[in-house]
């Protein structure tokens, strides 16, 4: 047998075991997809231009930890943002500022966030080194807030607008940032 004809039969062997043998299809069924469960990097998608607060919950009990997370969405160009939450000290604790390394690769400079409780506020922000040609565009968690409820009622962050600067590598504001829209968040804290 010469080897031009061995390839062809080897071909047409392969199609034939590719299409099934030719005794109708054989499909299988599509699974349903399972939703992803929240995490800590996790939001919910928009079209919008804005920055806002979001939790996986609108309730937590006294006692619970939760995350706030600010979430950009659809921002370009950021070379560096900071950030203030208003919160109500007396409903709950904010523990700590965690940065989400994804979208705020290395080499960065993070700003220590600062609790203010007696102030009902905290404040956080990051930047790129300059030179380091980075910059995020896109929409992700930038930043988490750790919570944990203390007393119960209706909690309000909110983004202080005057005190929010987003800005490119030449330190001027993002293009569109006057049009940027920031939403708040309202959180039940309750009784066991």
């Amino acid at each position: 047998m010469n080897w031009n004809r061995m390839s062809r039969i080897a071909v047409g062997g392969l199609l034939i075991l590719l299409s099934g043998c030719g005794g109708g299809s054989s499909t299988q069924p599509n699974p349903t997809p399972t939703p992803t469960p929240p995490g800590p990097w996790t939001f919910p998608a928009s079209s919008k231009f804005a920055v806002t607060l979001y939790a996986d919950s609108s309730t937590y009990a006294i006692g619970d930890s939760f995350d706030v997370k600010v979430v950009a969405y659809n921002l370009t160009n950021v070379f560096g943002a900071t950030f203030q939450v208003n919160y109500p000290a007396s409903q709950l604790n904010v523990g700590r500022v965690v940065y989400n390394s994804t979208p705020i690769v290395t080499p960065n400079l993070e700003l220590p966030g600062r609790v203010e409780a007696d102030s009902n506020r905290v404040s956080f922000g990051f930047t790129f080194l300059r030179g380091s040609h980075h910059a995020f565009n896109g929409s992700a968690v930038l930043a988490r807030l750790r919570c944990l409820g203390t007393a119960a009622g209706t909690a309000k962050f909110t983004l202080a607008r005057a005190n929010l600067a987003i800005q490119d590598s030449t330190g001027s504001a993002i293009p569109n940032f006057s049009n940027l829209e920031v939403d708040s968040l309202s959180v039940t804290v309750h009784t066991h």
